[in-house]
């Protein structure tokens, strides 16, 4: 059995000259977008499942009263009329910030 000149050519070679990856380059970055995808869907699909969130309310007449209530996370921001104990009467109430999420 003989050997042709087809069988010397290094393989080094031919992949060089047709510029194709090695199979465990191809896997590594299969494997690589893989993750790269499970992380972003990961955090998107956490972002949806939020929700609410904790806000704090704060008294309009100046007192510098406030209160953390919930709303939910697609609404605008809370105006509420309760009652404000330091000017012992009913006032409104804006969101000024948010707290975190629940």
């Amino acid at each position: 059995m003989g050997v042709a000149m087809m069988d010397k050519i290094r393989h080094e070679y031919i992949r060089g000259t047709a510029q194709v990856k090695w199979f465990e380059d191809k896997v590594k970055e299969a494997s690589l977008r893989w993750f790269e995808w499970a992380e972003e869907s990961w955090q998107i699909h956490w972002i949806k499942d939020v929700k609410t969130i904790l806000v704090q309310m704060v008294s309009a007449a100046g007192t510098g009263y406030f209160f953390n209530t919930k709303r939910n996370r697609l609404r605008d921001k809370l105006v509420l009329r309760k009652h404000d104990p330091f000017v012992n009467k009913h006032v409104l109430f804006f969101e000024k910030r948010k707290i975190r999420s629940i």
